[in-house]
């Protein structure tokens, strides 16, 4: 129980942050839009003083146009940076076209600015997923006549490959999505200890390397899944805007082996390679998260669902953490 609630501070703690993060360049976009209204009233008031300035006969009409147009250059250098922040704050993740035109007339003293979409954003979306990362066996209750094998953690892996679609919730400005998809999960557990693991009497064990050696170099069990993920997304619309994601996965197995290497008496290396389900859950279920940006993230998911079905002599949850990518 403590692990779970271990598990569940961490999660609340991503939401929180991510929350607060996305909203506050929500309000930075406001902020920068507030400046360019600002720069324009600016602009036409300097516009209005030199015709007054003209009109009074301080300024002739040569002296008069080339104030307006050092004035307007500055002001146009001025929006076009202003333009730039917007257009990243609005060019999201949802392949939005963002608009900022600026008008002026021919005299140069009234401006009109243009700030939408060219398209509406599309509610949903599909990516390509990859991620991969170490994985980590953490034991429950163990038989005390059970041998218990050393896990290599940084020499055990696993990753998911697949498609995903996210679909916004709520209105154009709203930064909730759910994903969802189906994807590929591959597991490759090593084993640091000389130990290979066997079904006997409908139980899964872990024993010595005989017959095959006295010692291997290496033991390594793989298994193959397919998963349905579903996660709740926050993010701004930004192209580096924070990405937080919680949510679970829940699969089925489809098959798994054993790779064994070792050298034989003659001292030959050896591979096998041996087909089995050794008694693994067929059902899989977990939770997942993920923390970055738009096109990349750090991931960590929690496997609940035990590595072994009704076994009375393994107790193993997986831990996998990593990066993953969207293409």
């Amino acid at each position: 129980m403590k692990r779970y609630a271990l598990h569940l501070c961490m999660l609340s703690f991503l939401f929180l942050f991510g929350m607060g993060t996305t909203l506050a360049q929500e309000d930075n976009s406001q902020s920068i839009i507030a400046k360019m209204k600002s720069a324009t009233k600016e602009f036409e008031a300097e516009v209005k003083s030199l015709k007054g300035q003209l009109k009074s006969g301080e300024i002739d009409q040569e002296a008069f146009e080339e104030a307006v147009e050092e004035a307007a250059d500055k002001f146009e250098d001025k929006m076009e940076a202003y333009g730039e922040a917007i257009g990243d704050m609005f060019d999201g993740d949802d392949d939005e076209d963002t608009s900022v035109s600026i008008l002026t007339d021919s005299t140069k003293n009234k401006v009109k600015i243009s700030i939408g979409d060219k398209k509406g954003r599309k509610r949903t979306n599909s990516y390509f997923l990859l991620n991969f990362g170490p994985t980590y066996m953490l034991e429950g209750t163990i038989a005390e006549t059970a041998v218990t094998p050393e896990f290599a953690p940084w020499k055990s892996w696993s990753g998911n490959i697949g498609l995903m679609f996210s679909t916004r919730l709520g209105g154009q400005k709203s930064i909730a999505y759910v994903n969802y998809g189906l994807l590929w999960k591959f597991t490759y557990l090593e084993v640091s200890s000389d130990h290979r693991l066997v079904v006997e009497n409908g139980n899964p064990y872990y024993v010595p390397p005989s017959p095959y050696a006295s010692s291997f170099d290496k033991s390594e069990f793989s298994r193959q899944s397919l998963v349905l993920p579903l996660q709740l997304r926050f993010a701004g619309q930004g192209k580096k805007s924070l990405n937080v994601m919680l949510g679970g996965y829940g699969g089925l197995r489809l098959y798994a082996f054993q790779d064994l290497e070792f050298k034989s008496m003659d001292g030959e290396k050896a591979e096998l390679r041996l087909r089995d389900d050794y008694q693994t859950n067929m059902l899989q279920y977990g939770v997942s998260a993920a923390i970055g940006q738009q096109w990349w993230q750090l991931y960590a998911d929690y496997e609940l669902s035990n590595l072994f079905e009704d076994n009375p002599n393994y107790e193993y949850n997986m831990l996998n953490a990593g990066v993953q990518f969207f293409f």
